[in-house]
């Protein structure tokens, strides 16, 4: 049996397909910001095919989030963050 993917090799690949696919250089360095975040959640090595929704779930709940027009020093994603945290994960 081959030796499935790991996150990190799916990632390479989708980064890879996003130059192709002509996305603007900001959509890619949003993805690359948030995989940047996740690979460390959830880790590198690890086979994509056992990553799950609830692993998913629950590095966007790791997070601190306030609203757009809070004004606070403690200020971690506000949601729209969060959001695009979401869209780059759902994407991939």
């Amino acid at each position: 049996m081959k030796n499935p993917l790991t996150l990190k090799q799916v990632i390479q690949g989708y980064l890879l397909s996003s130059g192709a696919r002509h996305l603007s250089a900001n959509t890619i360095r949003d993805y690359k910001n948030t995989l940047n975040k996740f690979v460390p959640f959830i880790g590198p090595d690890v086979p994509f095919t056992s990553i799950t929704r609830q692993h998913v779930e629950a590095f966007l709940t790791s997070f601190k989030t306030v609203r757009d027009d809070d004004d606070t020093s403690t200020k971690i994603i506000t949601k729209k963050t969060l959001l695009h945290y979401h869209t780059a994960l759902s994407s991939m």
